[in-house]
């Protein structure tokens, strides 16, 4: 493809389209938009359109091959305009491969969609990974086209979850810091997290113009800049002074802090979640640690405002905190008078 598009007098539309529609050309087109060739990013839709053709044919059923198309154009489809991301692609063709892993589950019980019920439902989420669960973007679409009855997936619970205890955090900090095995970019990424509970998803999509080096150093991660104290401004110093994906042409001028492997986007959110979590760092657990601790010291208001969350996030995270700390009191208060 190199040779193609170096021999070629111009790059234009034309000598695109004549590219195949696989990894190193949307790598190779997505460089050639970063430097300036208007329209070479890949047009996700057609690119999707591809994958989709291909996937059709893991159906075991060539009926349901009509369901999946008509999923695909009056549903998946609408979010593919000129605003659509790497993301929205990936999340695209995993809502279908679960639609068909689906489909092909009832070809194997010999049930038409038309038949199905909420213990089928019930025992395909139940019989495979958590990834069935995105069986929740396909079965609405189901039962309102072919008017099935109500069908749900019972939804993850939320809170169950358990957040990190405070010697956890001790220990995750002295890790932080004392850990030569960590590079510059893990610790500031681990420690957005550690020290102000930010999810992964805004820590990878964090840029530069939200930090400000020029006397004291500075974040913003909600509506107030915050100060960076020592050691964590010469971790941004470090940050800003090293090579990490910034050696190719990909991210000559990148605006991100965390620059991905994909030309001119920052890192992938899942990879960054991995790669914290082998290190030590899950991610949520980590998060609800902190800020069931910091919302014991300041009060949640301010905390939402300067750290970029809802009011109402906040309060639960402090409600949370304290009924743990009161059970800790009258459990200490208990020893006592035995």
């Amino acid at each position: 493809m190199l040779q193609q598009i170096a021999a070629a007098d111009t790059v234009d539309q034309r000598l695109l389209a004549a590219l195949p529609v696989n990894r190193s050309s949307v790598h190779i087109r997505a460089l050639l938009d970063e430097h300036g060739i208007d329209g070479a990013r890949v047009d996700f839709r057609t690119r999707f359109t591809a994958w989709a053709d291909s996937k059709l044919a893991t159906l075991t059923n060539p009926d349901n091959q009509l369901v999946i198309r008509s999923y695909i154009r009056w549903h998946v489809s609408r979010r593919f305009d000129d605003k659509c991301t790497n993301g929205t692609f990936l999340a695209a063709k995993q809502g279908v491969t679960v639609a068909i892993d689906f489909l092909n589950f009832l070809d194997m019980l010999q049930i038409s969609v038309t038949d199905v019920d909420q213990s089928q439902v019930d025992t395909f989420v139940a019989s495979g990974t958590e990834t069935n669960r995105l069986l929740s973007r396909f079965l609405p679409w189901v039962v309102a086209t072919y008017r099935l009855p109500p069908l749900t997936i019972a939804p993850h619970q939320r809170g169950t979850t358990r957040a990190l205890t405070e010697t956890m955090q001790v220990e995750q900090l002295t890790r932080l810091f004392a850990n030569d095995a960590l590079t510059p970019r893990d610790r500031l990424a681990a420690a957005l997290i550690v020290v102000f509970g930010q999810p992964t998803h805004k820590v990878a999509a964090l840029r530069w113009d939200q930090i400000n080096r020029e006397e004291t150093c500075t974040i913003t991660l909600g509506k107030h800049p915050i100060v960076l104290e020592s050691p964590l401004d010469r971790l941004v110093a470090e940050v800003a002074e090293a090579t990490t994906n910034r050696q190719t042409a990909a991210h000559s001028e990148s605006v991100w802090v965390f620059p991905g492997y994909q030309p001119g986007n920052h890192l992938n959110e899942s990879h960054l979640r991995r790669r914290l979590k082998a290190l030590g760092f899950p991610s949520l657990t980590t998060r609800l640690g902190t800020w069931q601790t910091i919302t014991q010291t300041s009060p949640p208001p301010v905390l939402a405002d300067a750290l970029g969350i809802h009011t109402q996030t906040a309060i639960n995270h402090a409600l949370r905190g304290s009924s743990q700390f009161g059970a800790y009191v009258a459990a200490r208060n208990g020893q006592r008078e035995q």
